[in-house]
């Protein structure tokens, strides 16, 4: 029971982790204005849709079969 809890409270806690960031790094931006912090949210905001789809993948079945036929005639998605 624990073993295939853990990947599920695994990913969670990741993408709430990479939503913290990305939120701290959304209110800085607002503040400051600054250029480089606006890089840092697109790359943390693909990181979170990453992660997002790392953990649809584990937890939903029909997600998982409609992502791997997709994946298979386009592998540029991922």
């Amino acid at each position: 029971m624990s073993m295939t809890l853990f990947p599920f409270l695994y990913a969670i806690a990741f993408v709430i982790l990479i939503t913290a960031v990305l939120s701290t790094a959304c209110c800085l931006y607002v503040l400051k204005k600054r250029d480089s912090v606006a890089h840092i949210i697109g790359l943390y905001l693909f990181y979170l849709i990453d992660a997002v789809i790392i953990f649809q993948l584990e937890c939903s079945p029909n997600f998982n079969a409609w992502f791997e036929r997709g994946f298979v005639y386009n592998p540029a998605i991922k």
